[in-house]
């Protein structure tokens, strides 16, 4: 599948597997954003899965279609769930987890060289769903099916 060729180039599984948990808070608030977006819609995800949530955040940020900064694509209305009504991150090492993940990926912005995709859902609405017919299905990554 192609999500083990990517994890075979390595940037994210030792990153992610060298215990995976940030030391301390950014104060960026980009990374905040990420890891919020990370956090809110996939912390029960395994890694990989909560990576590629990031990459569909990061490539939005890269594609004209939408907002040029990682605020600003995750505070869009109606592209992601949890905005607007979701508090305070709860659970502190899955926060941490997520502030993880997200400085990986922007400090290595070759790591989704290969991951197209700019639109995920949770897989008991993949077929529900029509705007998920518009587009091309790169694969499934635990409860999420995405698209480019």
């Amino acid at each position: 599948m192609k999500a083990k060729s990517l994890l075979n180039k390595g940037i994210l599984l030792a990153a992610l597997t060298l215990g995976g948990i940030a030391q301390a808070e950014p104060t960026d608030p980009e990374i905040r954003c990420l890891a919020k977006n990370i956090y809110h819609e996939a912390r029960g995800e395994p890694y990989w899965g909560q990576a590629a949530v990031a990459m569909v955040t990061l490539n939005r940020v890269d594609d004209r279609r939408w907002p040029n900064t990682i605020c600003a694509v995750v505070k869009q209305p109606r592209q992601f769930s949890w905005v607007g009504v979701a508090g305070k991150p709860q659970d502190r090492n899955a926060w941490l987890r997520a502030l993880a993940i997200a400085e990986v990926l922007m400090a290595n912005p070759q790591a989704r060289d290969e991951f197209p995709a700019t639109h995920y859902v949770h897989q008991r609405l993949h077929h529900r769903l029509v705007w998920t017919r518009e587009l091309k299905t790169w694969g499934q990554i635990g409860q999420h099916v995405f698209y480019h």
